[in-house]
């Protein structure tokens, strides 16, 4: 009796083991076909910051279960020596040793990726590596699986492992050639306080622009790599403005070198964030530092009348408040905007009940849009906060677009 529970155990333990690895093999090549700045992909997701966030769950979770198929394998066996050099001993079974070489990967890159904020170079460089994870896991799961061997089975891992790599290859290799690109040319700089505001006009045809969204850019004289900045402002002649914030090497030490003439190329727009904007009862929207940028397009665009836009910008300290005086003209024009700035280094970091009371919008508060742009844990507490507070959490919406 004890024996056919054991066996029993240990059946249902491999079950899960061999389910978790054929999920992780889905998770890992989905996560490059989300990555991949497809169109579709963004109707699908709704925008492309939302498709990155997910991209980041998926990621991590397709670690978790690499992690989980060896362990619950090795416990369904009982932890005895022999399995233990297969699945966990490199170069005892070649076999098994693709699989391990692959959560090695996936693992010491995910946990650099959350623990460090290193350099945007060399994240990327390293993120690019990650690909060799996903055919190393699926020749593992298609030689050593049984299951693998049903035809099915065999082809949809196949697939799927396909279709992350053409993910992958049309991201790396393609994009800059085939995705949506526009050449526009520097038309003015600005250097304010610890932002490099960039003017740039077209040069041929241009796309239409939503206020709130952003672009990849790439100056070639600074190279080929592709940074995401929102637009801050969207000029009548069809001109954009970006406000970019100095906040590693390239930002600080290369973006301000750039002249009057050089080229932009320009990739996108992307962003579905302020389409949601439809102010039947009013808006709240909420940024911190320069998460004021894609606020500042759409109320630069803003034509007076309708219902009431509130606007709290929370900042370090007085110096970083260089676009006050803009705000101040956008109140003057549109006689329904309303706008606050709060200073984190002297009154703290800014709660749902600063916002109520600073607005006074205690009573309509579930009736409002509420928008929320800035740093994660800022826009996270904050969500969560006004939704205690009596907000509904449909209507609120996030900026969280983040590359890491």
């Amino acid at each position: 009796m004890f024996l056919r529970e054991y066996e029993y155990q240990g059946y249902v333990l491999r079950l899960i083991a061999k389910s978790s690895a054929f999920l992780a093999i889905s998770s890992l090549s989905i996560t490059y076909v989300i990555s991949s700045r497809l169109g579709a992909i963004e109707e699908m997701f709704g925008g492309l910051d939302r498709a990155y966030v997910s991209h980041q769950i998926v990621g991590r979770a397709s670690l978790i279960l690499m992690i989980v198929h060896p362990l619950l394998l090795s416990a369904s066996y009982g932890w005895n020596r022999y399995t233990l050099k297969i699945f966990f001993l490199p170069g005892y079974s070649i076999d098994h040793t693709l699989g391990l070489l692959s959560l090695i990967i996936v693992f010491v890159l995910v946990t650099l990726t959350i623990c460090f904020n290193y350099r945007y170079d060399v994240w990327l460089y390293t993120h690019r590596v990650m690909i060799i994870a996903l055919p190393l896991a699926a020749l593992h799961s298609l030689r050593i699986g049984s299951e693998a061997q049903n035809a099915s089975l065999y082809y949809w891992i196949i697939f799927l492992s396909m279709a992350g790599m053409i993910g992958y290859a049309y991201k790396v290799f393609l994009y800059k050639r085939f995705g949506p690109r526009n050449t526009y040319a520097i038309e003015g700089l600005a250097l304010r306080s610890n932002v490099t505001e960039i003017v740039v006009g077209p040069t041929g045809k241009s796309k239409k622009v939503t206020p709130g969204q952003f672009f990849f850019l790439q100056f070639p004289e600074l190279g080929g790599e592709l940074h995401p900045f929102s637009v801050s402002r969207i000029y009548d002649d069809l001109r954009l403005r970006f406000s970019i914030k100095a906040s590693g090497d390239y930002t600080s030490r290369e973006v301000p070198t750039l002249r009057n003439g050089s080229r932009a190329i320009l990739y996108g727009p992307y962003g579905r964030f302020l389409q949601d904007l439809k102010r039947a009862k009013g808006a709240l929207l909420v940024a911190g530092g320069i998460g004021i940028t894609p606020f500042l397009s759409i109320l630069n665009s803003a034509e007076d009348g309708g219902q009431n836009i509130r606007l709290l910008w929370s900042i370090s300290g007085i110096e970083d408040a260089i676009y006050e005086e803009e705000l101040e003209e956008i109140e003057g024009k549109i006689g329904n905007f309303q706008h606050e700035i709060w200073i984190s280094g002297i009154n703290g970091r800014v709660k749902a009940a600063d916002i109520i009371e600073l607005f006074e919008i205690q009573e309509i508060l579930s009736d409002i849009e509420i928008f929320l742009c800035g740093p994660q844990d800022m826009i996270y507490d904050l969500s969560s906060e006004l939704a205690s507070a009596g907000a509904q959490p449909k209507n609120i919406f996030l900026e969280e677009f983040k590359l890491r």
